[in-house]
């Protein structure tokens, strides 16, 4: 029994029998592996992975989660809370600049503290709490690098992507791709723009192509451009910044 500064121990005694089950086994190997601080944050969560979430508005205690884990439960829960309330639920977007835009090794050392910061961003559904992500860096990891700056514009990014149905957003030398959800809310506006406009080409896939140089912060601000003229299409028929 731990005391003041005496370390407290546990043992587990757990015989190679056929009858013990694998989620015993599982629940074994999480407490192993969760002695440091804050393992037991990591123990709650592994325990409704193993067991499932129970049900909101139903009875059960446990349910299915493991079978799609517990990030993305919680993102197919609030995509269709928000598909209930606004009828229409921004789709995932995914942007890829070449791996230009990330967490330096020599920024943030820790690979595990790398890792949570890369879910914590990928969770942000604001630029407020962006925002909070960028101060909490700065304050931990000193000043943003250049690719951390691409990283937190690339997340605010995908925030104004989602919304217009856009799924994917990629760098290619031959320029920025993008990619949409089957129906879109800014159909309209991508149509006009398609044809009004010669520096945007539509691919035999279905994607969308705009012609640029190659400097990753230019594509990125293209790209914010690009996402404000299918909000505002009275804006589709000017010509894109060549920055």
């Amino acid at each position: 029994v731990g005391r003041s500064a005496r370390q407290a121990y546990v043992y587990f005694l757990n015989p190679a029998a056929p009858g013990v089950k694998s989620k015993v086994d599982a629940r074994l190997k999480t407490l192993s592996s969760s002695a440091q601080l804050g393992g037991g944050y990591y123990i709650a969560v592994r325990d409704m992975e193993i067991r499932g979430v129970g049900e909101i508005l139903g009875e059960a205690q446990s349910g299915a989660v493991f079978d799609v884990g517990i990030e993305v439960f919680k993102r197919l829960l609030d995509k269709a809370a928000r598909a209930a309330r606004d009828g229409y639920a921004p789709s995932d977007c995914e942007t890829d600049f070449g791996g230009l835009a990330r967490l330096p090794d020599n920024y943030c050392a820790n690979a595990v503290e790398r890792m949570r910061m890369y879910r914590r961003l990928a969770a942000a559904g604001n630029d407020e709490q962006l925002g909070v992500l960028s101060e909490e860096m700065l304050d931990r990891f000193g000043a943003h690098p250049l690719p951390v700056r691409m990283l937190l514009e690339s997340h605010r990014l995908r925030l104004r992507a989602s919304v217009l149905g856009i799924t994917k957003i990629q760098r290619t030398p031959q320029g920025l791709h993008f990619a949409f959800s089957a129906d879109p809310p800014c159909a309209d506006a991508l149509v006009q723009l398609a044809h009004q406009r010669n520096d945007i080409a539509l691919l035999p896939d279905h994607t969308l192509r705009i012609k640029c140089n190659d400097d990753i912060a230019e594509q990125q601000q293209l790209a914010f451009e690009f996402c404000a003229r299918l909000k505002d299409p009275v804006r589709s028929a000017q010509p894109l910044s060549a920055r």
